[in-house]
């Protein structure tokens, strides 16, 4: 069985995912109801099962984007190397787009046209 937190501040769209879908028919177990942030870290903090998932265990496993905001949080107003890191973060993506862009326009332009 696997279990889901339902988290949304709309009362209206956290009542209709509590009610109208069938979470035991489909195989999940409902196992807290949040209706805000502070609810959500209440609940994790008490139920240690999921903080594995939700920090990286070592600062070799970060990511570029968390290793990003750490720099900028040191550095404090060195806007330069922070845009300059910035941009050496996005220009991978940028390059593979660039290079494949004729390949990802197809694809949505093919999943576009109803047949």
């Amino acid at each position: 069985m696997i279990r889901v937190l339902i988290v949304d501040d709309d009362a209206l769209i956290h009542v209709t995912l509590r009610t109208i879908v069938n979470w035991e028919k489909l195989g999940y177990t409902v196992v807290q109801d949040c209706s805000n942030g502070n609810q959500v870290l209440s609940y994790l903090k008490n139920h240690t099962m999921y903080i594995p998932y939700l920090y990286m265990p070592g600062n070799k496993l970060r990511t570029l984007t968390t290793f990003l905001m750490d720099y900028a949080n040191a550095q404090q107003g060195s806007w330069q190397t922070l845009a300059a890191g910035i941009v050496l973060i996005m220009l991978p993506t940028v390059l593979i787009y660039i290079f494949f862009q004729r390949y990802i326009l197809a694809g949505v332009a093919a999943g576009a046209v109803k047949e």
